[in-house]
């Protein structure tokens, strides 16, 4: 009886990947008060049961992948969050010595603001239909 169950989920697990195809997805992030590129980050694209993601390029733009980069996502509706939009510290920067003698890390810089971490508070959505699309974003820079 075990048998056939296995075999049954899997035969209805291949028909339903299958008829799921996925879209192309690209776009670019900019920010809002200059409309210059975010140069850093991940931007994610999720439900409650799927994640992909693209990595932002330097000229801010990106190519959203589920399983490999820009093979696109199944069509439906996805909250949109930004990651690792930080400039990281080099090291020539001078480092402040702590109480026990020794270097304090320099906090990487945030380049955007918090609330695009979070799927509650990015205020981002998507929607994608079967034919994909372009779908550019603009964020805001951290508050002061």
């Amino acid at each position: 009886m075990k048998i056939k169950f296995y075999f049954m989920f899997l035969f209805i697990y291949i028909c339903f990947m299958g008829c799921s195809k996925n879209v192309g997805l690209h776009g670019k992030v900019t920010f809002s008060d200059t409309h210059e590129p975010l140069t850093v980050g991940e931007i994610h694209f999720s439900t409650p049961t799927f994640l992909a993601r693209a990595t932002i390029r330097p000229d801010g733009t990106y190519v959203a992948g589920s399983e490999k980069v820009g093979n696109g996502l199944p069509p439906g509706t996805y909250a949109v969050t930004i990651m690792y939009a930080e400039e990281t510290p080099s090291e020539n920067q001078q480092q402040k010595i702590g109480v026990d003698g020794l270097p304090k890390p320099i906090p990487p810089k945030l380049l955007i603001h918090p609330k695009y971490k979070r799927k509650e508070t990015s205020g981002l959505t998507v929607t994608i239909d079967k034919s994909g699309g372009v779908f550019n974003f603009e964020v805001d820079r951290p508050s002061d």
